[in-house]
């Protein structure tokens, strides 16, 4: 009789260590943050400032809400880890209807927002609510029809746009405002003279009188312009390389263009969800305006981080790098435009007739309402166009095995890379 040998112990699954390892501090750094942030709320409900309090719940309630959608990327990492299928599925059957339930909920807001104590109460649900909403809706059109394979990496993606992306994005944008920050005192010098006498003679308590000081330097054409090259080309062309984040963790396993592009969606949609919980928070009695106006944001992040995933797919499938190039150079453009609008209808409505700014900056100010209309027009019609191209795209490897539409409640293979097919 022989001997029967040991099976061989598998190998580690290090990406699906990795995925666990991030998505667990994720959590806990969430939640840790919205714990510090509750605490504050305390301080400003003691001062009376209750709209200090309603913002940092409203605070607390997205960035708790954001560990908490890091958890099925934890499960999935952890059953892969166990070589066990995971019990669960997370999937919404009807994910287009769920926007009709957007309008009553911003109603909602608009009337909570009226009184303190209604917007205390009410607003951080309805935040979470709507913003979630919103995303997952522009989410779910462009991944008609189309995946980005096993549930495990979709979670994984979305994950790491929803924490990685912003937390990339502000670092390298704090290490390039503070360059900005140096070349403003160059072409001021004076300025920094100003802050030197003022943190020697004002106490910290006295904001008005800092902005008094510096009123003639913020005042003037050069700080607009400056502000002007900062938001509307050194954020795109950051934010756009960071954005597709979930993306860039799938090199080399050569995604199809369809892949690449619903990763990019993924990763888009969860840096969007971030920043709209983050934004959204301080818009007092305006929140109904501004989580409406952010749908048009959310949007131009979702495709541009899309367009960049398809690029990525194909630069490494088909050494396709200039058409990378230019997709970048696309994704900044459409990110810049959004940008460069917001920031010169705001200089315009703030300096009025105080300083003297070229006719076209109070033109495009004037015309900002379908400029805006045009850009989400423009943004919708890609986002359906890309979704239909790569759909017909999908070709069917074997003529006895055709490709259905998949879905995220598929159970994944072996290696947890692709769905298995219906």
């Amino acid at each position: 009789m022989t001997e029967t040998q040991p099976a061989a112990p598998s190998k580690p699954h290090w990406p699906s260590i990795w995925q666990l390892t991030l998505s667990l501090f994720g959590i806990l750094g969430l939640w840790g943050i919205s714990l510090v942030i509750l605490l504050a709320v305390i301080g400003s409900l003691l001062t009376g400032d209750m709209l200090s309090a309603t913002a940092l719940i409203m605070n607390a309630a997205g960035t708790a809400f954001a560990g908490l959608l890091l958890i099925p990327s934890a499960g999935y990492a952890i059953f892969r880890l166990l070589d066990r299928p995971a019990p669960f599925h997370l999937r919404l059957r009807r994910p287009s209807w769920v926007i009709l339930a957007l309008p009553p909920i911003l109603l909602l807001g608009y009337l909570a927002a009226k009184t303190q104590v209604t917007s205390l109460l009410f607003l951080p649900v309805l935040h979470v609510v709507a913003a979630a909403i919103s995303v997952g809706w522009l989410l779910a059109l462009g991944l008609k029809g189309i995946s980005v394979g096993s549930p495990q990496r979709a979670w994984g993606i979305f994950g790491m746009g929803l924490v990685a992306a912003p937390f990339l994005s502000l670092v390298a944008e704090l290490a390039a405002l503070l360059s900005f920050g140096v070349l403003y005192l160059l072409i001021n010098p004076g300025l920094l003279d100003i802050f030197l006498r003022l943190s020697q003679s004002m106490p910290l308590q006295s904001p008005e009188a800092l902005l008094d000081q510096l009123e003639p330097y913020l005042m003037q054409p050069s700080t607009l312009y400056i502000v002007l090259a900062f938001g509307a080309l050194v954020v795109p062309l950051l934010e756009e390389l960071f954005k597709p984040v979930g993306v860039w963790l799938l090199f080399g396993r050569k995604p199809s263009a369809a892949q690449g592009f619903a990763a990019g969606l993924l990763s888009g949609a969860g840096y969007a969800l971030f920043e709209n919980f983050s934004l959204g928070a301080s818009a007092g009695e305006d929140w109904a305006m501004v989580l409406s106006a952010r749908i048009g944001t959310s949007l131009i992040h979702i495709l541009t981080a899309g367009l960049m995933g398809w690029a990525l797919s194909l630069a490494w499938t088909e050494k396709r790098y200039l058409r990378l190039a230019l997709s970048y150079l696309a994704a900044v453009a459409i990110h810049a435009m959004w940008n460069g609008t917001v920031i010169l209808s705001a200089a315009a409505e703030l300096f009025g007739t105080a300083v003297s700014l070229p006719d076209l900056i109070y033109s495009i100010s004037a015309g900002a309402p379908i400029i805006f209309g045009v850009l989400v027009m423009g943004c919708f019609m890609l986002l359906f166009g890309f979704n239909a191209a790569l759909r017909r795209a999908i070709i069917s490897p074997a003529p006895q095995q055709p490709v259905a539409d998949v879905n995220l409640d598929k159970e994944p293979t072996k290696d947890g890379s692709n769905y298995q097919p219906d």
